[in-house]
């Protein structure tokens, strides 16, 4: 699993089976942070505010509200350990 659960996330993976669906939802998710809140499946995740995303394929507009999103499309954001004094710095 990439997340536990109340991290912050990055969507980094869209994958719908549909290049064209793909293409339209990539430039509008990739990249976008989200807080996710339990697993409601054995991958997918509850997210913490659902996103609202509108994409147009030929003549049909589709609007859909996302709810949740599986593991494998995000990346957690944790933080690392920041060290003040750096073993390798030579002292001025």
């Amino acid at each position: 699993m990439n997340c536990k659960p109340g991290d912050l996330a990055c969507i980094v993976r869209v994958v719908t089976g549909d290049p064209v669906v793909e293409a339209q939802l990539r430039p509008l998710l990739i990249g976008r942070f989200v807080r996710v809140v339990q697993l409601v499946s054995a991958e997918t995740w509850e997210l913490e505010e659902p996103i609202s995303v509108s994409i147009r394929i030929g003549s049909v507009h589709a609007q859909f509200t996302l709810i949740g999103l599986e593991d494998h499309a995000l990346q957690a954001i944790r933080g690392v350990p920041v060290h003040y004094v750096q073993a390798d710095e030579v002292a001025a």
